[in-house]
């Protein structure tokens, strides 16, 4: 009896017409993967130029190729493709895009992270080139900032186009029961799919570059400006709920702009073309855009050359970020306004901390992300915490609980485990508020320096987030003694540092080489204790200074959706 070839965990489709330029550049990218638990269809769509003979001069057995009966459009290409392959993931690569060796390695590192199935799609930072060798990024609105991750279902709807289908990976389980695709998707299935995928699961993003997007004059989406356009209003009017009313309307006028933009420039119906962008789409939309693409393409550069960076240092070493914080806390009432009254109005018993308050801790003056954003980064700790501690009453401290955003939720999140939650900060006012708001909790002072008012091995566990971040080297150590002391003997901490996400923040070469050697790097000359003031932390330092005197040091992977990008660490105090 022949043996039964396993199932990979990733099966890539490669849909293949004409692409004799770029065709083995493609393939021997998916060859080059440090990751070798795939297999590669080869899906030809009845090319007449060389493709075929390329396609099948190679001979490694995890490749294989096949033949269209007959041409179709893209979309019925794909989803016979995908009838053909049967691993746990799809992966697209189209065939004159490039894949970066560590590609598939590390979307199998995320898929291992997430070992409850939540993840329905991983897809990574890609960048666009041309034959002139420009570089730019795929996604313009993120450009060089972290990617979004997540629920991504309303993103999607919002912004169609920033995830590139050959950077995505895709839970087959979940693919499947979306085919056949509706007829109205001829050209957009890659959309198609990652927004029915989100709708249905999480999503997370590969950070570092993975993938490389060609553009050239036959790309695809430069032939079929209109009918993409026109394809797009359809998928989003289908996907789109009654909470999205808003939002189609948006989209719909965006693409009636570009489609009657088509229309006039090609030729096929200049008289339609302007009626159309009179009746249906937005003057103000595209007599703006250039002006909208300059601004995204600054901010993008300025981002990546480190140069907001070094803005904020001059401002600190010229003793003016308080008042930079006091200008830009009076812009941010003004935009968040009307989305804050809203939230009061939804949520009338949920009470919100004064907006200095709030701005002083999370730079975010918006209520719904102090809500949403708390519960969903209360909840990690709340799921630590219970793994990892053993006691059936749990006494749990929050140092520098700010003004409640995480521990309002504690209690609730830990249920029937919850013995008693406390929570320290330095700052009075928010202490008062606290005490007046938040009931339930037992608030108390602490100075900058320990002690903390309590006796020893007082608590089971200890969580801090974002608190040795913004303090001195000889403060953290201290405070990492202190921390220690109240805990009890096995008790837990859980704690967050600046680590290598976060090395765009160094803006010199003194600050890279100290981090390099494994050093913490401040940024001072502004009050300890607040935002401003900055600590970056190789995870060297972590685990053979700032937690040394503790058990078991080891980071943690968060889920993709905790929009957490500091490093993670749990510590035990050792047993007596």
């Amino acid at each position: 009896m022949a043996d039964i070839a396993p199932i990979p965990q990733f099966s890539i489709i490669m849909n293949v017409y004409n692409g004799e330029a770029y065709l083995r550049a493609a393939i021997d990218s998916v060859l080059a993967q440090t990751h070798s638990d795939w297999d590669l269809l080869l899906y030809d769509d009845k090319s007449t130029d060389s493709s075929a003979a390329i396609c099948q001069s190679y001979r490694d057995p995890r490749i294989r190729y096949a033949e269209s009966d007959r041409q179709v459009p893209v979309a019925q290409a794909r989803e016979q493709a995908m009838a053909l392959v049967g691993g746990d993931w799809i992966a697209f690569i189209d065939q004159d895009d490039i894949w970066l060796p560590h590609k598939l390695h590390a979307q199998a590192g995320a898929i291992a992270a997430d070992p409850n199935g939540d993840l329905g799609l991983v897809y990574g930072r890609t960048e666009c080139f041309n034959p002139r060798g420009r570089r730019w990024h795929f996604d313009r609105w993120n450009g060089p900032r972290p990617l979004p991750e997540g629920a991504l279902a309303s993103l999607l709807l919002e912004r169609p186009s920033f995830i590139a289908l050959s950077s995505v990976v895709l839970r087959r389980s979940l693919v499947m029961p979306l085919l056949p695709m509706p007829t109205y998707v001829q050209y957009c299935p890659d959309y198609f799919l990652c927004l029915g995928v989100a709708r249905q699961s999480r999503s997370a993003c590969l950070q570092d570059l993975c993938t490389l997007y060609r553009v050239h004059q036959d790309n695809m989406s430069r032939r079929f400006r209109g009918p993409i356009h026109a394809e797009i209003i359809e998928i989003i009017r289908h996907a789109a709920g009654a909470e999205d009313e808003a939002v189609l309307r948006r989209r719909n006028a965006v693409h009636q702009t570009w489609i009657a933009v088509d229309e006039i420039v090609s030729g096929k119906g200049r008289r339609r073309g302007m009626r159309r962008m009179l009746e249906r789409g937005s003057v103000v939309y595209l007599a703006g855009r250039p002006a909208m693409l300059l601004g995204r393409r600054v901010r993008n550069a300025l981002i990546a050359g480190g140069w907001k960076y070094r803005l904020i240092r001059q401002v600190r070493n010229l003793g003016l970020l308080g008042l930079a914080d006091e200008v830009k806390l009076g812009i941010a009432r003004l935009l968040t306004r009307r989305r804050n009254n809203r939230f009061r109005r939804s949520h009338p018993d949920f009470a919100v901390p004064p907006a200095d308050l709030a701005f002083d801790a999370y730079n975010s003056i918006d209520w719904q992300l102090y809500r949403d954003g708390g519960q969903r980064h209360a909840a990690l700790f709340a799921d630590l915490i219970a793994q990892y501690c053993t006691a059936p009453k749990l006494r749990v401290l929050e140092w520098g609980c700010g003004p409640g955003r995480l521990i309002r939720h504690m209690a609730e999140l830990l249920g029937a485990r919850a013995g008693s939650v406390t929570g320290t900060d330095y700052n009075p006012r928010t202490i008062a508020w606290c005490q007046a708001n938040l009931r339930g909790i037992t608030f108390a002072e602490n100075a900058l320096m320990p002690p903390l008012p309590f006796a020893d091995a007082s608590f089971d566990a200890v969580y801090c987030f974002s608190v040795f971040t913004h303090l001195s080297e000889p403060v953290q150590l201290a405070w990492a003694a202190e921390l220690r002391r109240v805990l009890a003997p096995g008790g837990l901490l859980v704690c967050t540092t600046h680590g290598d996400r976060y090395r765009y923040l160094l803006t010199d070469a003194a600050e890279q080489h100290r981090y390099a050697a494994g050093q913490v790097v401040e940024q001072a000359k502004y009050r300890e204790g607040r935002k401003w003031f900055f600590a970056m932390h190789p995870p060297a330092y972590v685990r053979q200074t700032l937690l040394a005197d503790f058990a078991a040091v080891a980071p943690v992977q968060p889920p993709a959706d905790a929009g957490i990008l500091q490093d993670i660490w749990i510590a035990r105090k050792p047993p007596q």
